[in-house]
């Protein structure tokens, strides 16, 4: 059996909590690359120890015994995956020590935000041009990813790399160890580069990347629209590999102890919610004129967005139905998913925007997809989401608010009498299980291993 390692910032349950659905992609691909023929480990950043390490010290020697118990346990037990949570130093370099001065950082979410002032936005401004060349905020990671990276090699074979991102500390980290040790790679871009740049700075990005991606193998997307851009920019081939759904982990969940169900009908959506592109409006319009009719249905918010969503659903006078929840631990998050008759979507699309005028695929439609529910997507996209729950057959959009609350009503009704409501999926959608995409992964490493 070959074995992968993969270089991933966000990897769970290590992650931030902001990057639930990214940081399950890698840990997904390493739970199911075995089942076809490739062990793997994967380097990732604890979030409870991001920043904590201090240059002037010996921290190399601990990365690499630490690394190195992990790894020979591993093949002591022969398990098929390993995931290898790491530290990161306080500061890469003056760079990233002035831009990290030039934030806020939020200790609990992970995110950053402004300083305020003339010369904390000179400093920012300056530093984030010059990360162009570094790295992201994921810089400090580098370093220690790396040695222990290194510390892997000499302790087992490794047969390709595959690097996230978004952070792209991981990309970094490939593509140096690939010139040391003459291994392949391959990287895994969860959000196009080009996306979070300005305009000024995106052809600066794109000739570099280009030089940067000419020793790697090929790039993976999460989408043919994203595929298709990055093969125009990059120059490179680029492959389709989707975020997907997990039966297990629903499983599991699904045998916990469940909370005694109401009889509303119970519409879920949980996660971030991007208000420049996404907007709960034809939902909440909808709710509006079911509450004329007093029919009961209730929507269940829970992420980050918390508060915003409250004050909307008090905007549209639908706030006795809609309750609004702070992120939570992922099992508790399933067990509420779970509860619920139907799940919502968000489309992103912004026809003047490359990046999105043909949407995108929100990573927990599939997600949603393994939970086996109808799907109400508001307002669609016209684009690739709309294509995809209709090749699946896991949902409808619904841009009438009007429209939406005669099919809730509907739904409602069906409710009332006992009856299962109405949910007839394709099998095409089982090609969205984490299962199958891995195996596509798999062919792809296969076939690029022995070019």
């Amino acid at each position: 059996m070959k074995t992968l390692l993969i270089l991933a910032y966000e990897c769970a349950p290590y992650n931030r909590p902001g990057s639930t659905i990214g940081a399950q992609r890698p840990f997904q691909f390493a739970k199911q690359l075995p089942a076809f023929g490739w062990r793997t480990i994967v380097l990732c950043a604890d979030f409870k120890d991001r920043y904590t390490l201090s240059e002037q010290k010996e921290w190399e020697n601990s990365i690499e015994s630490f690394v190195h118990d992990k790894v020979n346990l591993w093949n002591d037990v022969n398990e098929t995956s390993l995931v290898i949570p790491l530290p990161s130093l306080q500061h890469a370099d003056w760079i990233d020590k002035a831009w990290l001065q030039s934030v806020c950082t939020d200790e609990r979410n992970g995110t950053f935000t402004a300083r305020s002032g003339l010369v904390n936005t000179l400093k920012r401004k300056g530093a984030s041009f010059l990360k162009i060349f570094k790295g992201d905020n994921s810089q400090s990671w580098q370093p220690v990813a790396y040695v222990a990276a290194c510390q892997i090699f000499k302790d087992h074979k490794i047969d390709f790399i595959l690097a996230e991102h978004g952070p792209d500390a991981g990309f970094f980290v490939a593509r140096k160890l690939s010139r040391q040790f003459g291994i392949k790679w391959c990287v895994d871009f969860r959000d196009p580069v080009l996306r979070f740049h300005k305009s000024y700075s995106r052809c600066i990005v794109k000739y570099l990347y280009r030089s940067y991606l000419s020793s790697s193998s090929f790039i993976i997307a999460v989408h043919k629209a994203w595929a298709r851009l990055d093969r125009e920019d990059f120059k490179k081939e680029s492959l389709v590999i989707t975020n997907g759904f997990d039966p297990d982990e629903f499983d599991r969940v699904s045998k916990l102890e469940s909370e005694e169900h109401n009889q509303a009908l119970c519409l879920f959506y949980g996660g971030n919610i991007n208000f420049e592109y996404q907007a709960l409006t034809v939902l909440f319009k909808a709710l509006a004129l079911l509450n004329k009719d007093k029919k009961n249905i209730e929507f269940v918010y829970a992420g980050n967005a918390h508060r915003k969503v409250q004050e909307l659903s008090e905007l549209h006078g639908v706030q006795q139905c809609v309750t609004s929840l702070e992120m939570m631990p992922r099992e508790k998050y399933l067990k509420l998913v779970l509860q619920a008759d139907m799940l919502v979507i968000l489309s992103f699309v912004d026809v003047n925007n490359r990046f999105f005028m043909h949407g995108l695929y929100p990573g927990k439609v599939f997600e949603y997809f393994g939970l086996r529910k109808p799907i109400i997507c508001v307002p669609g996209d016209d684009g690739i989401l709309d294509e995809l729950l209709i090749e699946v057959g896991a949902g409808k959009s619904f841009k009438d608010p009007s429209v939406l609350s005669l099919y809730l009503s509907e739904m409602m009704a069906c409710k009332q009498r006992g009856e299962v409501l109405p949910y007839n999926p394709s099998d095409k959608i089982e090609d969205y299980s984490r299962a199958r995409q891995a195996q596509k992964l798999a062919e792809c490493l296969n076939s690029y291993s022995v070019k």
